[in-house]
């Protein structure tokens, strides 16, 4: 599976909830790696194409394939993705795309997802601009429904 995207991620390392967690501050979120590359993809696309397997597999039985990708087919920077987040975000949200460390660049290759779309007929439903505006606008929604008290 790609780099999945979506609300509800609180993970500490994580690009997406380090960039609204600098957003929501009103930091400038800096990012160590901007040209880092990755396959990102909406959770719920992943999850449709899990839906997907498990329907195929109830049908047909266990004659499908052994394994199956279920990721977007194009990539992006994460530099890229940070600054998409900031203008979704909108409200003074900055990113700093630094230097980055050459040594550290890491590209994680593209998965081929064709057998899911032939095999399941599965296809990814959101545009990473989608589903970066659908990321953000669960945040929003999230934060602003809490009190400055339970933060």
């Amino acid at each position: 599976m790609g780099s999945a995207i979506g609300g509800g991620d609180f993970t500490e390392h994580a690009l997406i909830p380090q960039a609204v967690q600098a957003f929501v501050a009103g930091k400038s979120f800096d990012l160590k790696n901007p040209q880092s590359v990755r396959p990102w993809i909406h959770v719920q696309d992943q999850v449709a194409g899990l839906m997907c397997l498990a329907e195929a597999l109830y049908e047909r039985g266990p004659k499908l394939a052994p394994t199956y990708n279920f990721a977007a087919k194009d990539t992006s920077t994460v530099g890229e993705v940070a600054q998409a987040l900031a203008v979704a975000w909108g409200e003074n949200a900055r990113v700093n795309l630094g230097e980055g460390s050459k040594s550290s660049l890491s590209v994680h290759a593209n998965l081929d997802s064709k057998l899911a779309q032939s095999d399941l007929n599965w296809k990814v439903q959101r545009n990473l601009t989608d589903a970066l505006k659908e990321t953000i606008h669960w945040y929003k929604e999230f934060y602003s429904s809490r009190t400055s008290a339970t933060l």
